[in-house]
């Protein structure tokens, strides 16, 4: 190889001359490869240290640079590489990171507003300097989109990374969006309360706090774009790291994930409508995974929220385990419904006996329902009114209850478990049991009919000690998928899973009579959000290493310093 500069004619014509004395014709061309740049680690103590070259080359490897030339003094006390110029930037920025010599730096993009989104980026916003501290990662939030439909962009002015990398803060993309009357409006505030107008409709609420900033102080600024520009504005040629946040549902953007995977942007996603979706969808971004192992799709939170679902049945599969059957309770609406319809005996037993033994830790939240007896069983009606109360349903129950969400979440499991060619949504919708009658009459129709069918299923079961819970199978040997309404004894765990809680049983050849069990709460926010940045931590802590937090403690609990 010949390093030349681009601009040196003479030197090209000169290596050109040299090359065809030396060779005498037996190479039929020569390749001119410019502007290039030579980076170097070099240090004393190099040729002592064991593990250098390894580090430097997956630093730049994880970067997705692609090295030229290699070349190592013979005092070992460095090693060369040659990249493009145009890569030069990240490698570098690579490069120290690796070795510890800056933080790295993840340009960020986030859709969807929701309560998720809005939680996720003043989660972001509240962990960013910890996050420096304990896994030297800045994660820098570059754009952001409020849902696949809109066409306003929130990006930085400053896109340069950097020690004093800015950041869109929930404050500022607040003070933004309020103040510059983009048509994106105060229904983008994060946390906007809502109060009562004079004439009897809702309002917004808009207020600023005393750390409100004016517009040449925030960061941000709104461009048109919408989703087809957002990964221009988070993907940076000179930097290792981009990651998109997606936090809707909406079947637009997740057609959009292979494009962004194929582009090299991670993507961090709890909407499921991807991997659920058309097969032409799923095998895109199929492909643009196997495309390159520098790429992430990281899908747990798509399927059971904060709970490592994705992750244990990986595990299993990776430890040599064969998985023979999956159950369990995955929608928490249903969840929140059957348990209030026929709540199990002794709740409120083990509720009591919780609290008191863990001295505080526990707490036994009654407004997890607007119902002023809990221990009491209510109609499937007015169960239904208080889970589309807490958000735990669609303003239309009919998509809940007829298993969409549900069988979404299978075909991701289905992914996992190479069922997914056999199935799509429809199909495991139409062998399993629905409460809606297939779109024919609106929820407000069916809903006495609906009342009092489940009255005589609670019934029938109590009778046999039973209560109806909503509960879906994989069955692996037999390649069956399938959501059932099952009675289950008063003692079975799923008749004791707590309202709006899932829970999701592994059958395999090593647990057989006693299945490995993953359990929890599932809805909120917050836990979503803390889930997604999780996954994100797990994925850079293999790139680039972590160093020890503080982990500090308060009167009653610990925390990353």
């Amino acid at each position: 190889m010949v390093l030349v500069d681009d601009d040196d004619d003479v030197g090209v014509e000169y290596a050109l001359i040299i090359f065809h004395f030396l060779i005498q014709n037996h190479i039929s061309t020569i390749d001119v490869v410019a502007p290039c740049s030579i980076i170097a680690a070099v240090g004393d103590g190099m040729h002592l240290t064991t593990g250098v070259a390894g580090r430097f080359f997956s630093a730049l490897g994880d970067a997705k640079i692609n090295v030229l030339a290699i070349s190592q003094g013979s005092s070992e006390r460095n090693i060369s590489a040659v990249v493009l110029e145009s890569e030069s930037t990240r490698a570098l920025r690579a490069i120290h990171a690796a070795f510890r010599l800056s933080h790295t730096n993840v340009r960020v993009g986030v859709v969807g507003m929701s309560e998720v989104g809005e939680s996720l980026l003043k989660l972001l916003g509240a962990q960013r300097q910890k996050l420096k501290t304990a896994f030297e990662i800045d994660l820098q939030v570059c754009a952001i989109l409020k849902d696949g439909d809109t066409s306003d962009i929130v990006v930085l002015k400053n896109q340069l990374g950097g020690v004093e990398a800015d950041s869109i803060t929930a404050a500022e993309y607040n003070d933004l969006v309020v103040g510059t009357g983009t048509g994106m409006g105060a229904s983008l505030l994060l946390g906007a309360p809502l109060t009562a107008a004079a004439d009897g409709t809702a309002a917004l609420s808009v207020t600023f706090d005393e750390k409100s900033k004016s517009s040449e102080q925030i960061s941000a600024k709104v461009v048109q774009g919408g989703l087809e520009n957002l990964a221009t504005h988070v993907f940076s040629e000179d930097n290792a790291h981009s990651i998109i946040f997606d936090c809707t549902g909406d079947v637009s953007v997740g057609e959009k994930h292979a494009d962004w995977l194929t582009m090299g942007i991670h993507i961090v996603t709890a909407n499921n409508t991807a991997l659920s979706g058309s097969k032409i969808v799923r095998d895109a971004i199929k492909k643009a995974e196997h495309s390159s192992r520098k790429v992430h799709y990281l899908r747990e939170v798509a399927v059971g929220g904060g709970l490592p679902i994705v992750r244990t049945l990986r595990d299993l599969h990776s430890s040599g385990d064969h998985i023979r059957r999956i159950d369990g309770i995955l929608s928490v609406s249903m969840s929140y419904i059957m348990h209030r319809i026929a709540p199990p005996p002794g709740v409120h037993e083990c509720s009591a006996y919780d609290e008191k033994s863990t001295m505080g830790a526990y707490r036994d939240d009654k407004s997890m329902s607007p119902a002023a007896n809990q221990r009491a069983a209510c109609s499937f009606s007015q169960a239904v009114k208080e889970a589309t109360g807490l958000g735990l349903m669609e303003e239309d129950p009919l998509k809940d209850l007829d298993n969409e969400y549900t069988a979404r979440c299978l075909m991701v499991l289905a992914r996992e478990l190479g069922m997914d060619e056999d199935y799509d949504v429809s199909k495991i919708q139409a062998q399993s049991d629905s409460l809606a009658d297939g779109g024919k009459r609106t929820y407000s129709e069916m809903e006495a009919e609906l009342s009092a069918r489940m009255k005589s299923r609670v019934e029938a079961a109590a009778a046999k000690g039973c209560v109806p819970r909503h509960v879906f199978s994989v069955d692996v040997k037999r390649k069956v998928i399938s959501i059932n309404i099952v009675d289950v004894p008063f003692n079975h765990i799923f008749a004791t899973t707590a309202p709006s809680c899932e829970c999701v049983r592994f059958f395999t050849e090593r647990h057989k009579t006693y299945p490995l069990i993953v359990q929890g709460p599932s809805a909120g926010a917050d836990s979503t959000a803390s889930a997604l940045l999780a996954e994100v931590l797990n994925m850079m802590k293999h790139k680039v290493g972590t160093k020890s937090g503080i982990i500090s403690r308060s009167a009653s609990s610990s925390f990353l310093e």
